[in-house]
């Protein structure tokens, strides 16, 4: 039995050496891709729930033209930015008017009033541009607005008039304009 074991043991040894010159004479180079994206994580603006401005009730013989500042609002919302190394810029998507500085409005006055918005809590800082696709797409760059930049947690203000756009004559009625704020560092 001595015998029959050890040729057994040898016929195993022999066998596995086999299996394994085999895998290995038919072995394939195979190639791996490996992707992703690296990107900048944009700020969350207003804990990310809808920001509301309500002018109320507006006289129509009140409502100006650019520059204007009679029915200003000013909003400040907070802001978190993880990734807050750089400089901010800010990308407002929307419906603009002819002037890429106003916000067209929808309702019975669309094409003759829309809704100016400038960075931080005055009409005399840098006008927010509708589509802006400067800067990679990122927009425009945030001169101000933010109260305390490179920061994780702090403030966005802005500035909201509505402006009458053209010459002619204002309707009777509400309006709504819509927008969407994207703010990134980079």
């Amino acid at each position: 039995m001595t015998n029959n074991a050890s040729l057994m043991n040898r016929g195993i040894i022999i066998l596995s050496m086999l299996l394994l010159a085999s895998k290995n004479a038919f072995s394939y180079d195979i190639d791996i891709k490996i992707t992703g994206e690296i990107h900048i994580p944009p700020c969350v603006i207003n804990n990310g729930n809808s920001i509301e401005v309500d002018f109320g009730d507006i006289a129509i013989h009140k409502v100006g033209t650019m520059g204007s500042n009679e029915f200003q609002k000013i909003t400040k919302v907070p802001l978190q930015c993880d990734f807050n190394d750089g400089t901010p810029y800010l990308s407002v998507k929307g419906n603009k008017s002819l002037n890429a500085e106003v916000l067209n409005t929808t309702g019975i006055n669309t094409n003759k009033l829309g809704i100016a918005l400038y960075l931080g809590d005055s009409i005399s800082n840098a006008n927010i541009m509708i589509n802006s696709l400067s800067n990679n797409g990122y927009g425009q760059e945030v001169t101000a607005g933010i109260l305390q930049a490179n920061v994780k947690d702090t403030e966005f203000v802005f500035t909201s008039v509505p402006v009458k756009i053209g010459s002619d004559s204002l309707d009777a009625g509400s309006f709504t304009a819509m927008a969407t704020f994207s703010i990134h560092y980079f």
